[in-house]
């Protein structure tokens, strides 16, 4: 309805109206002003007879004002990216230690599979949440909205769920890398990759959008940093539903990467190689194993039964007799750590004796105990000589 006289004009302009998101900036519908020219220049026309051209001079307008910060968002992407910096160097840290055998060597002194992914985990955690002081201390100094005007309680949760996500991500990334090279490449081309991912997610999307993409660590923790940043003044008990739902799907995500990682770090390797012996059996022809496969008839040729073998030895020197060596940890809290469970180990002149076994098995313990570098019981003589006949003691 409108209403119109001589020195007035008034009228209400309705229409659809669909808020443009651009970035973090909404702007108002540009038909606006189109039909509010078209209402103005019929009434000057009706009244003075006078056409008016539209868009030479603007009608006065309510000031629009826009919620977006250039130097608010770059703030948020160096934040963002000094968040993903740690990310190469747990990867790196747990693919090197299984790639150099320090795991393997801890282990084999008496350290469990559930210690070490324990204590890793507890590190990565305690370093982050260090890493994330030293962010707040900068913040602060650089005068930043998202620190200054957030609740301290609000700023630990997000340390302590960023964190949590970040340690359990490495952890599921880390069985699948071979060597501490690729994790080095790896890990700092996904520096990059998740960054500008999480730029383009909240570009496109609202920052308070729940969605399954919340459970990628970089995409929830970018959402729950904008949606921080985006408050006057941020604390926990103000937040709004979507910090907590997104809050949730991270940790939850967070809480699966983690255990399957550990599965796999566990299983992976088994898994691979049963998969390329199934290829390896069933892309192989009956030519090739009978061409490598030798003769039955040479195998019996060559062998020789137990008696003839006992002929065989008593005509060489005995170099080394261990039996019944035992090595144990003790394990405070606990049942001792049983490394090496009573071997018998012959080796006589002439001979090239080699131990053979999985990860763990003890192997390394062995050969530390006849150096004395370890404590171990059983009997062992080497060359004649007695080296050890005692309960529990180092080897001369």
């Amino acid at each position: 309805a409108s209403v119109a006289t001589s020195t007035n004009l008034d009228y209400t302009l309705m229409f659809n109206q669909t808020d443009n998101l651009v970035g973090a900036a909404y702007i108002p519908n540009p038909y606006i002003s189109v039909m509010t020219d078209l209402m103005n220049s019929a009434y000057i026309k009706w009244q003075h007879g006078v056409s008016v051209l539209r868009g030479v001079k603007p009608y006065p307008t309510l000031p629009v004002t826009t919620n977006i910060s250039i130097i608010g968002l770059l703030a948020l992407q160096v934040l963002t990216l000094s968040l993903h910096l740690l990310i190469p160097y747990f990867l790196v840290k747990l693919v090197a230690d299984r790639q150099y055998k320090i795991r393997e060597q801890m282990e084999a002194h008496g350290l469990g599979t559930s210690v070490y992914v324990g204590v890793m985990f507890l590190f990565f955690f305690c370093f982050s949440m260090v890493a994330m002081g030293i962010m707040y201390i900068s913040g602060l100094l650089f005068d930043m909205h998202v620190f200054v005007d957030t609740s301290g309680p609000a700023l630990v949760y997000f340390a302590v769920v960023w964190a949590v996500a970040s340690v359990a991500f490495t952890f599921f990334l880390a069985p699948f890398l071979p060597n501490e090279r690729m994790a080095t490449v790896l890990g700092w081309c996904l520096v990059l990759v998740l960054c500008q991912t999480k730029s383009v997610y909240v570009f496109i999307y609202p920052i308070d959008k729940v969605a399954a993409w919340a459970a990628l660590p970089s995409i929830g923790g970018g959402q729950l940093l904008h949606i921080m940043s985006e408050a006057e003044s941020f604390t926990l008990t103000d937040a709004p539903a979507e910090f907590w739902q997104i809050s949730a799907i991270v940790l939850v995500s967070s809480v699966l990467l983690f255990m399957l990682g550990a599965w796999l770090d566990h299983h992976l390797a088994d898994i691979v190689s049963s998969v390329k012996s199934f290829i390896k059996v069933h892309t192989s022809h009956a030519c090739d194993i009978e061409a490598v496969t030798p003769p039955l008839a040479s195998a019996r040729a060559t062998s020789i039964s137990m008696d003839e073998s006992r002929e065989v030895l008593a005509h060489k020197e005995m170099l080394l007799d261990m039996a019944k060596l035992r090595v144990t940890y003790p394990n405070p809290g606990g049942a001792p750590k049983e490394a090496v469970k009573g071997i018998n180990i012959t080796g006589y002149s002439g001979e090239i004796l080699g131990i053979l076994g999985p990860n763990g098995s003890g192997k390394t313990t062995t050969i530390r105990s006849l150096l004395g570098a370890v404590e171990c019981s059983g009997q062992i003589q080497g060359a004649g000589s007695e080296l050890l006949h005692t309960d529990r003691a180092h080897p001369k």
